[in-house]
């Protein structure tokens, strides 16, 4: 749905001011409104990485490696239910070469996959379902009691 909007001169030369002086705009510029896309917000990274300090910590692992082990575990099938099916053709190759035997080839794919499935990629909607299935491994396997939103600021 487009809108035409009209500016006020002032409204227009505020604009114009806070496009050249702060982003170093000196020509004109399109200006596009839409939906805001419902990405990872920030508060939800900081929790994640917090929550995974606490668990790394506690059963002697790296952060980052933890963060790995927690992706190919549980972010990847996230990721494999999109509608799009880029991560589902990408498995499928992956287990071909499986089970042709060719390890090393499957081995360099697996970490290919593992390196491309980012958090930042995720919803809002699959961040909240990875976090909830990494809080419940916390809480229930591991016995650790992990901060939640409300109980910590972010």
């Amino acid at each position: 749905m487009n809108k035409t909007f009209e500016l006020t001169e002032n409204t227009y030369a505020a604009i114009k001011g806070v496009m050249a002086t702060i982003l170093g705009f000196d020509k004109p510029h399109e200006v596009i409104v839409r939906p805001m896309a419902n990405s990872l917000s920030a508060r939800q990274r900081r929790l994640y990485f917090k929550w995974v300090g606490i668990v790394a910590h506690e059963l002697g692992y790296e952060k980052e490696e933890l963060h790995e082990q927690y992706k190919a575990l549980h972010l990847i099938p996230i990721y494999r239910a999109r509608e799009d099916g880029e991560f589902e053709k990408d498995l499928q190759a992956a287990n071909k070469l499986y089970a042709l035997g060719e390890t090393e080839a499957f081995s360099r794919m697996k970490d290919h996959i593992i390196r491309k499935t980012s958090i930042t990629e995720a919803t809002t909607k699959e961040m909240a379902q990875y976090m909830d299935i990494i809080y419940k491994h916390a809480g229930g396997e591991l016995g650790l009691k992990l901060p939640t939103p409300d109980e910590l600021y972010i």
